[in-house]
């Protein structure tokens, strides 16, 4: 297999991950929204209210996760780890420590 072809095969797989990862969190951030919704019948006016806010917030930021491009995102966030290569590095690190831990939790 030439480079290319194996670089192109990556960039389609990644891109393919990048848009299942933004489906699955748009769907979990809407999920946690509907509890929140759910519960927020039950509380005091002033913590409805903020709840209320919060699921609106936690709304629109599922919905703009949806709307993003992979490719786009993938371009912003290799742009982002050459700004900021230490918080990138950082930020890949928990990111696969949370990762294992799901994973090894959910095999239980």
């Amino acid at each position: 297999m030439r480079h290319n072809d194996f670089a192109s095969k990556a960039f389609e797989r990644t891109e393919e991950f990048v848009s299942d990862a933004t489906d699955a969190v748009s769907d979990t951030i809407d999920d946690a929204s509907d509890v929140v919704a759910d519960q927020s019948h039950r509380l005091k006016k002033r913590v409805r209210s903020a709840a209320h806010r919060a699921t609106s917030a936690m709304s629109d930021k599922a919905d703009q996760l949806r709307d993003l491009d992979p490719r786009e995102l993938m371009n912003e966030a290799t742009a982002f780890g050459k700004r900021y290569p230490g918080v990138t590095l950082i930020a890949a690190l928990t990111l696969g420590f949370v990762a294992g831990r799901a994973l090894t939790r959910s095999r239980s």
